[in-house]
């Protein structure tokens, strides 16, 4: 039995494959993320791309959401790796990063949560008005054309305000149908909580506090 999902157009969606455009949706229902939320996120990242190697030549962060190289040794990989997979197939380590956010934070209702999930989960949750990043500091510096007040500080919405950008312009065009054929039985990785390799396992949810915070610390942005 099959189901159509209609997905925003947003900047390089059009670009990806078939079987991209089904497992994004499929990852996306999974965590219980908004496929249309979960596409912006991916296409500001990657700069419209949808490239599972675009790499980010000041911080290293690499693919669909910019994997930083501690988040990828956390989910047992490396960027070197998360870059020689297919887009497809990089989904299974977006699938797990956001199953850790989500079992953290609990569901992500806005776009504006999906993002921050990428760019500072410390932050998920807390009002438009709250701080992300603040001068001085190496992540301020790497950021500082978001600080749209000048105020040395960058809040949730200046941070978020691109990636609202490029969903709002997706919205005037007409969406990507997404069919999905489904046979009824468990989606892959539901209900599991081992990762992609196999077990990832409890530390990664311990640890992801620390490890996102020094992420959205040091993490550069793509120009």
């Amino acid at each position: 039995m099959s189901r159509t999902v209609a997905v925003a157009r947003v900047k390089g969606l059009d670009k990806t494959s078939p079987g991209y455009l089904r497992e994004h949706v499929r990852t996306a229902e999974r965590r219980g993320l908004d496929p249309s939320y979960l596409a912006a996120v991916i296409s500001f990242e990657t700069g419209g791309t949808f490239s599972p190697s675009i790499k980010n030549p000041v911080s290293g962060a690499t693919g669909l959401i910019q994997f930083m190289p501690s988040t990828a040794h956390q989910l047992g990989t490396t960027t070197t790796k998360l870059s020689q997979l297919s887009a497809e197939k990089q989904l299974a380590y977006v699938d797990e990063y956001y199953r850790q956010i989500v079992a953290w934070k609990g569901k992500l209702q806005s776009l504006e949560d999906h993002y921050l999930a990428v760019l500072g989960p410390a932050n998920v949750g807390k009002p438009p008005s709250a701080v992300l990043y603040s001068s001085p500091s190496k992540a301020y510096t790497q950021n500082a054309a978001l600080d749209k007040s000048g105020d040395g500080t960058i809040t949730n919405e200046e941070a978020t305000t691109p990636v609202r950008g490029i969903y709002n312009a997706a919205k005037k065009l007409p969406p990507i149908l997404v069919t999905l054929d489904d046979d009824g039985s468990p989606s892959p990785g539901s209900g599991s909580s081992s990762g992609p390799e196999g077990a990832i396992g409890a530390a990664l949810l311990i640890a992801i506090t620390a490890f996102s915070i020094a992420r959205w610390k040091t993490r550069g942005k793509l120009s």
